[in-house]
């Protein structure tokens, strides 16, 4: 059966930074308890959902039929939800759910903008899956929103990019891929124009360690670990950019901040070529 559910926007980038130790390890048991208070948001205006089962095992079979887990797991659920404040319970077993204008003073995220979702949980990826695509969606965004500022505050910029081009490009996206293929075919053939092209940030993908930062993962495998299960999940798209040149001898000079561009170039001595390995991108397909 489709459900629709709620999530207030940016949410998703905000509790990814929440993880905690377990036995010897750490988890993001946090997007767990929202998949659950998602669900359980569904069934109620007011907030409080009633026990009208007269037993808690009888009442954790009901919500375990709404969340799409086992009862057993929905008790663990219940633990996470009391864990970080999302829920309290009366003497009854009645169950009051936090609100959304809590959450988004807890989280400093902004009230009244969500995603609105439909899910199957038979054969839907889970929500918590879903949390993680959104988080990565999320630094996408505001990657793109400093670039598009970056270029409407710089007049003189837009000025140069426009004598250049002829015109420009009529979306944001749109410029950013230009300035890519720009970047790359300065690589490849080094030109003059090198450390310009390559102090723009318009390349919306996040290194191994910034997606580490998203995520508060102490191991680059983690990365990789859940690249590789929201891929298999269908929620993104991983393509590996690799570029080779022959003309390129250094790293990029940032001429917006100062110092190198942060750029991951090894040397191949034996073809006596220059690599340039950028971050994975991604397209996510919610």
């Amino acid at each position: 059966m489709i459900k629709k559910v709620r999530i207030l926007k940016n949410l998703p980038a905000a509790i990814a930074q929440v993880r905690e130790v377990r036995i010897t390890y750490k988890t993001h048991q946090i997007f767990k308890a929202f998949e659950t208070f998602m669900f359980l948001k569904e069934l109620t205006t007011s907030g409080k959902i009633q026990n009208v089962y007269g037993s808690l095992d009888a009442f954790m079979q009901y919500l375990a039929s709404e969340v799409n887990v086992s009862r057993n797991t929905m008790y663990t659920r219940l633990e996470y939800l009391k864990k970080y404040s999302l829920v309290s319970i009366d003497k009854y077993g009645n169950i009051y759910l936090e609100s959304w204008e809590t959450i988004a003073r807890r989280y400093k995220v902004k009230k009244q903008q969500f995603y609105s979702l439909e899910v199957n949980p038979q054969d839907s990826p889970k929500l918590e899956h879903i949390l993680r695509t959104l988080t990565i969606a999320e630094h996408k965004n505001r990657m793109a929103f400093a670039f598009a500022k970056l270029i409407e505050s710089n007049n003189q910029l837009r000025q140069y990019l426009t004598r250049l081009w002829g015109s420009l490009p009529q979306t944001i996206e749109l410029m950013a891929e230009k300035i890519l293929s720009e970047k790359i075919l300065s690589f490849k053939r080094w030109s003059e124009s090198f450390d310009f092209w390559h102090s723009l940030p318009s390349d919306f993908n996040a290194s191994v360690r910034k997606l580490m930062q998203y995520f508060a993962f102490d191991d680059f495998r983690q990365v990789a670990y859940w690249k590789r299960i929201l891929s298999r999940l269908g929620l993104i798209t991983v393509q590996t950019r690799k570029y080779e040149s022959k003309k390129c001898t250094r790293k990029a000079n940032d001429l917006l901040n100062g110092g190198k561009v942060y750029q991951h170039l090894f040397y191949n001595s034996h073809d006596k070529i220059r690599i340039w390995q950028m971050p994975d991108a991604i397209t996510i397909n919610l």
